[in-house]
């Protein structure tokens, strides 16, 4: 799922990368996506459907990510 080179954007619209949520889970033992964006940025934004390259919400992907960064 990760690779160890370069970052991958998981959250278009905060600018969020896997990379950023695997520290933050590991540093800070936050393992809501609310408190992850929250420590990560002074303001949210949510815009998903023109941000997202896809076109649909992070939650998803975030979620493995915080429980990626859980188990490793």
């Amino acid at each position: 799922m990760f690779n160890p080179g370069e970052p991958r954007t998981i959250c278009y619209c905060n600018k969020i990368t896997d990379r950023e949520i695997i520290k933050t889970v590991k540093e800070t033992g936050l393992t809501s996506i609310a408190d992850v964006k929250g420590f990560l940025r002074d303001e949210i934004v949510s815009n998903c459907v023109e941000l997202n390259p896809t076109g649909m919400c992070c939650h998803q992907s975030f979620d493995a990510v915080i429980q990626y960064a859980m188990k490793s």
